[in-house]
């Protein structure tokens, strides 16, 4: 299938007129435009965007309307405007044509559809050379020349479908190809080539001519996607518009207007709360006594909070719109009402959800309802990856996501770097539950008609077996019988034989005893006891040769229970060794864990060592104790009383603690709130463990306890780190409680055997100062405790035996405490003279050893001297401060001779170098300082950033640095009064500071650093009169605004204020971008601008002063007079004045630039009288 204009996709095509005004899922195309409403905001933006830039990227989440906004809204416009539409959508299939060929056919067909014939595309040549030939013009037969717009739908394919493509690379290749050089007005390398070939080539194309347009439009979590095509295709970061979901009142307006007698008002109303999945009353904050952007009617909390709050997704919106529709026309209804909305709505989510799982494997419901629902029956996010395994197990393509996300039931959304995949909304959760809920009940009775049958076929073969068993036993004891009665026939013959034998010898026995005893009865009578035994015994043998056969089988019994009792000997005897191989076992295993718990113990400290001196180490080793508390825990758990875990416990804890402390302050504020509750959580629980292991007596629980209190030393800010007065006093009495027993330990140790022990000492009171806050009464123990850590320090120094290099640095971060307290309560006498005594302990250290960190810590002291003398008024004293700082971090950085340092710690020294010099120019020109001097320092700035930021070699962090001594040369030029070298140091900053988002992947502070520096020159150029230079750069930061807003909007754990501070700079820089609309004679473009402000933040009063200039200009005056009267006598800004008066002072300056006419002016002062 090749490259078309339209393509169904997953949606079957719907009838849409007066009586069928909703397509359902299906998107609205251009005949349609009549039937589409409530995005009239966004496509004034859309259609602004892609008349002014060459690039428009339309993007948003799955099911917001995007093929709808721009084949029924946007396309109507665009040729209202002179711009022709041409609707493009790629096919990947391994048979299709180029895409050159496949734009080219699209081409084809809105230009033939327009009356256009065009001239016919040469093979071979790419679209760049097309649509720059001098020889091509698009003129309809009327002669009216047109703009072509490349409208590409569904531009995420490319990332998908076409990734799949690995049997032709070069088809994507080629498309961005094409792409990239009509988007950034430069031929293709190919191109290039041929006319160094042949020079004669250029003179038939014109380079400066860009009268085409390219629309991209793509689902929100391909965007990244996207971007990562900015370094053919730069432009594709720079105008990107982001389509949000409806509001209540817009919502509204796309159920009734379309409509319009088909539906009630009620049941409309009906329609978009249950469509948003809320029925709430949430108040829309910061619109109280504002007027309407679009009426300038004022509204108050009761208005807005009826439907203005609700969020609605506009593909199910229109779902239920027309489903809703059809039940209206089955049951010969004039009009949808609130009761047909209330006893259909659930159907029709329930038939939206059979249809989205037509024609699927039965393991892609039992995915949806066990994966993306929790039990209880909410929505549940999963990773995507984790979504693609589980369909893996249930014999399901992944591939089948995408099918699901076309069919609007599913939605990917990225949040904190990961995709993620989700049930589109909220109000398909009870239908899904409730499937659920249907199915395991069908799974139930199934499992149990599939036991019984399961039952009933083993009863069958238990009875089949039985019949045959007993079949078999019959036949056998019918043998056995037969065989019987021959046997029993013989032992007849042969028991009675024995029976005739042993009677008579039983009688001739007898008869012989008889005669022997009365022979002998006189002479053997006291033996007659004998005889009987012998008679009994003879008796005996006799019995027992006739019941040999039995005497047989006892004998048999017998031996079998002799062996079972050697068995049960035997066995005794396996089971006694088997308990002495056990505990052997039992001791050795114990034995190796003290080894393991030895090792784990030594490994996590010599691991902590090693990562407090690295960065990438220190992370991971972070992520290490992260992963191991688990563990840890567990064996804590199975065995309280156990010392090994106890001590891995305390141990890991409290490093663990300290290197998620150390991350969190690197960290930019807005991201470090969850970090920091993280690392005081492992803090805490190594407190716990810290007290349980204290209290054991063995020397190495000691040790570790000493060790566990020294690090704890570093992390008492931490504990301490709260807003709430409660937890602080809690944490507080922690903290002391730490201190207090860590210096017990400490002074316990034996100086003379410890050579840091004094160090560490001072070193814990300076930290224990480190909790006590100045707002809660604290400073004055603070200062005592820095107190007693210079005691310590100097007793330490008298003691020979002590480190005097680690000795001067704790007194020098002693003083520097002193003299930052002194500083900030306004003793800057006091304050200076700690500064000296830090200067003269950094002095010491540095003679004890001239290490690369001693040379920074002097250079550190200087600068800290000079910025109080400077506080001071001492002008001349900071400046030589300033200079012995230079010249100390100089030498280390190596610029004069070779470095003392070692490679890394060079590079490192030149960087502080540089840094240090930025805030000493910096601090120079706040303080007023000679501007020639200042731009000298500036320029020798700039040298040093280029130097250390080679282009072949340079880093992002090295280029964006360049950019900081851009930025500082910049505003030194400015202060001499060179407004254009300011423009041109600027333009450079930007260009890495923009390579520097995309670097950083669009981070929040990155952005809102490039919006800044796009407002500060559209500032310049506005006071420089270039017009058109001011709207495209303040254009240009308010977009870098919106993704600022967009990006923190998507993150989790960003605060309220935030977001607000956020929205207020977009407000901002949309009102700014209005006010320059205005001397740009484009009033009707600051009244949209004015309008997107509003929206932001609807609490800055001077947007709507534009609004009111804006509407005037664009001769809708009954509006601008509405606004003004209400908002009259509203007083505001810095500079209090009253709105009334700010209005007309705007439009003074509007007529004297020739924008405005005096009786604009005029008009305005008679709307200000009473």
């Amino acid at each position: 299938m090749t490259g078309g204009p339209v393509r169904t996709g997953e949606h079957e095509a719907s009838v849409v007129d007066q009586e069928n005004p909703w397509p359902g899922l299906a998107p609205f195309a251009e005949e349609h435009a009549r039937f589409f409403h409530g995005r009239q905001r966004e496509v004034e933006e859309l259609l602004r965007r892609v008349r002014l830039n060459a690039l428009t990227v339309l993007y948003g989440q799955s099911g917001l309307g995007k093929t709808s906004l721009v084949q029924a809204a946007l396309y109507p416009k665009l040729r209202a405007a002179g711009l022709l539409p041409v609707p493009i959508r790629i096919t990947y299939t391994a048979a299709t044509d180029s895409p050159r060929e496949q734009i080219w056919r699209c081409c084809t067909a809105a230009f033939t559809a327009e009356g256009i014939t065009p001239p016919p595309l040469p093979e071979g040549e790419s679209l760049w050379e097309y649509f720059h030939r001098h020889t091509v013009r698009f003129v309809t037969k009327s002669g009216h020349p047109v703009v072509p717009v490349l409208a590409f739908d569904q531009f995420e394919e490319l990332f998908t479908i076409g990734s799949e493509r690995s049997a032709d690379r070069s088809f994507a290749r080629d498309l961005v190809d094409e792409l990239a050089a009509l988007v950034e007005n430069r031929p293709s390398e190919v191109v290039e080539g041929r006319f160094e070939r042949d020079p004669k080539l250029v003179a038939q194309f014109d380079f400066d001519r860009q009268d085409y347009r390219v629309l991209i439009s793509l689902r929100e979590d391909y965007l990244a996607h996207l971007h990562w095509l900015s370094r053919k295709m730069p432009s594709v970061t720079q105008n990107n518009m982001r389509l949000t979901p409806l509001d209540g009142v817009r919502a509204l307006d796309a159920v009734i207007k379309p409509g319009g007698r088909l539906v009630t008002r009620e049941a409309a109303a009906a329609i978009v709360r249950y469509v948003a999945g809320t029925s709430d009353e949430r108040r829309e904050q910061g619109l109280a006594g504002l007027p309407d952007p679009d009426t300038g009617d004022f509204r108050s909390h009761n208005d807005a909070t009826s439907i203005e709050s609700l969020t609605v997704d506009p593909s199910l919106l229109s779902l239920f719109c027309s489903e809703l529709n059809n039940k209206r026309k089955d049951e010969a209804l004039p009009a949808i009402t609130p009761e047909l909305v209330e006893s259909n709505r659930e159907d029709i989510l329930r038939n939206f959800y059979a249809r989205a799982l037509a024609k699927l494997p039965e393991g892609v419901r039992h995915f949806i309802e066990e994966s993306l629902l929790t039990e209880s029956g909410f929505r549940e996010t999963l990773a995507l990856d984790t979504a693609q395994s589980q369909l893996r197990r249930r014999g399901v393509d992944p591939a089948v996501l995408t099918t699901l996300v076309n069919r609007r039931l599913l939605h990917l959304e990225e949040r904190g770097g990961m995709k993620r995949v989700e049930l589109t909304h909220d109000v398909l959760a009870p239908v899904v539950r409730q499937s659920r809920t249907e199915r395991q009940q069908r799974e139930r009775v199934a499992a149990e008609q599939g036991r019984r049958e399961l039952e009933l076929e083993e009863a069958r073969r238990l009875a089949q077996a039985a019949q045959e068993e007993a079949e078999r036993r019959q036949a056998e004891q019918a043998r056995e019988l037969a065989h019987v009665q021959r046997q029993r026939k013989q032992v007849l013959f042969f028991g009675i034989a024995m029976a005739v034998v042993a009677g008579f010898a039983i009688y001739q026995t007898i008869q012989a005893g008889r005669q022997s005893a009365e022979a002998e009865r006189q002479r053997q009578e006291a033996v007659s006891g004998r005889q009987e035994a012998d008679r009994e015994r003879d008796r005996a043998r006799l019995l027992a040769d006739s019941v040999s056969l039995q005497n047989g089988l006892l004998a048999t019994n017998q031996t079998a229970l002799e062996r079972q009792t050697v068995s049960a000997e035997t066995a005794r005897d396996q089971a006694t060794l088997a308990q002495r191989a056990a505990d052997s076992t039992r001791r050795i295993v114990t034995e190796q864990l003290a080894d393991m718990c030895r090792y784990s113990k030594e490994l996590g400290s010599k691991l902590a060592d090693t990562a407090s001196a690295n960065q990438a180490t220190e992370r991971l080793y972070a992520a290490l104790v992260t992963t191991s508390d688990t563990y840890i825990k567990e064996m804590r758990r199975k065995d309280p009383g156990a010392l090994c875990p106890l001590q891995l416990e305390t141990r890991f804890e409290t490093i663990g603690a300290r290197q998620l402390y150390n991350q969190a302050r690197a960290l930019p504020a807005r991201d470090s709130i969850a970090a920091l509750a993280l690392a005081r959580e492992h803090a805490m629980d190594g407190v716990r463990s810290l007290a349980e292991l204290a209290a054991r007596p063995d020397s190495e629980s000691r040790e570790i306890a000493v060790a566990a209190h020294l690090e704890y030393v570093s992390l008492l800010p931490l504990l301490v780190a709260t807003d709430s007065a409660r937890l602080y006093r809690t944490y507080l009495d922690t903290a002391e409680r730490v201190a207090r027993h860590g210096l017990a330990l400490l002074e316990e140790r034996d100086p003379a055997r410890d050579r840091m022990a004094y160090y560490r000492r001072a070193r814990m009171h300076m930290l224990r100062a480190a909790v006590f806050r100045p707002e809660t009464g604290g400073e004055d123990s603070a200062r005592a405790s820095l107190g007693r850590g210079l005691a310590v320090v100097a007793e330490g120094m008298r003691h020979p035996n002590q480190n005097k290099e680690f000795l001067y640095y704790a007194a020098g971060e002693l003083h520097s405490r002193l003299a930052r307290q002194d500083s900030a309560s306004g003793r800057g006498r006091q304050a200076i003279a700690h500064a000296r005594e830090l200067l003269d302990a950094a002095v010491g250290q540095f003679r004890e050893v001239r290490s690369g960190f001693n040379y920074d810590y002097l250079g550190w002291s200087y600068e800290r001297l000079g910025n109080l003398l400077r506080a001071e008024g001492d002008s001349a004293g900071a400046r030589v401060a300033y200079d012995s700082s230079e010249v100390v971090r100089a030498r280390l950085a190596g610029e004069e001779r070779p470095s003392p340092a070692t490679p890394d710690d060079a590079e490192s020294a030149r960087l502080t170098l540089y840094q240090f010099r930025t805030r000493l120019i910096d601090a120079e020109r706040r303080a007023g300082g000679d501007p020639a001097r200042i731009l000298t320092r500036s320029q020798g700035l700039v040298t040093t950033a280029e130097r250390m930021a080679l282009p072949t070699t340079a880093t992002t962090r090295q280029r964006n640095r360049l950019g900081v001594a851009y930025n500082v040369l910049s505003r030194a030029l400015l202060a001499t009064g060179d407004y254009y070298g300011y423009l041109a140091q600027q333009r450079r900053r930007i260009e890495i500071d923009s390579a520097f988002v995309v670097q950083s992947r669009h981070h929040p502070d990155t952005l809102e650093i490039l919006a800044r520096a796009y407002e500060e020159v559209a500032t310049v150029s506005d006071s420089l009169a270039q017009r058109a230079d001011a709207v495209r750069f303040q254009q240009l930061g308010a977009n870098r605004w919106q993704q600022v807003v967009d990006t923190l909007t998507l993150r989790r754990g960003v605060s309220a204020a935030a977001l607000r501070a956020a929205r207020r700079s977009l407000a901002g820089a949309h009102g700014n971008l209005s006010w320059y609309h205005l001397f740009n004679r484009e009033p009707a473009l600051a009244v949209s601008r004015a309008r997107d402000g509003i929206a932001a933040d609807s609490t800055q009063t001077f947007i709507y002063t534009n609004l009111v200039s804006g509407l005037l200009l664009s001769g809708r005056a009954d509006s601008a007079e509405v606004y003004f009267r209400r908002m009259r006598d509203v007083v505001y800004g810095t500079r209090p004045r009253r709105f009334g008066d700010q209005v007309i002072i705007d439009l003074g300056d509007l007529a004297k630039a020739g924008v405005a006419k005096q009786a604009d002016v005029d008009r305005v002062r008679g709307w200000a009288r009473p």
